[in-house]
């Protein structure tokens, strides 16, 4: 039996949530990243999940699947670079689940970093996620750029967590 690999595919726009029932209802391992946020509406306010990566799905499928899930209702075409499907290592599947299952407390740290910085997390849930350092309304967060997908995520990790893999070019 051919391994299975964690490929993205891109969906119709809001098509996110009815793509993943479609695909977890055919037996397809499916992950769709949601994270709550607060809407306003004229009469009321209410939280609601939202996808993490607009018109993104991954599915954990064999290459002889390719064909059933693009001919899923919404499904409109995998993500690919030079021509290849993009296979999304399973570690960032994992760190993914971590980033939207919980949040990470605040701490302090004494080393400096300086916008730019590429660094990575030592400790915590998100150990070992590499990405570059920005300064956002005066918090410390990391700019998490996730190759593969093409994505990036902002995330607020305590400095304590971090380690500078190398500085900025100046």
């Amino acid at each position: 039996m051919a391994d299975k690999k964690w490929y993205v595919i891109y969906t119709k726009s809001r098509a996110e949530k009815k793509v993943y029932q479609k695909l977890t209802g055919q037996n397809i391992e499916t992950f769709l990243p949601l994270q709550k946020t607060m809407r306003q509406w004229s009469d009321r306010k209410k939280t609601v999940e939202v996808p993490l990566f607009n018109s993104y799905v991954f599915v954990k499928i064999t290459e002889t699947d390719f064909y059933k899930v693009l001919q899923t209702d919404g499904v409109v075409y995998f993500i690919s670079f030079n021509g290849e499907k993009a296979v999304v290592p399973e570690q960032v599947i994992i760190q993914l689940k971590l980033i939207i299952k919980g949040k990470v407390p605040v701490d302090l740290s004494k080393e400096k970093f300086e916008k730019g910085d590429y660094v990575e997390v030592e400790r915590g849930p998100l150990k070992e996620l590499k990405g570059y350092l920005v300064t956002y309304h005066g918090k410390h967060k990391v700019l998490i750029r996730i190759d593969v997908i093409n994505q990036n995520l902002l995330l607020e990790i305590p400095a304590s967590f971090l380690r500078k893999v190398y500085q900025k070019s100046v």
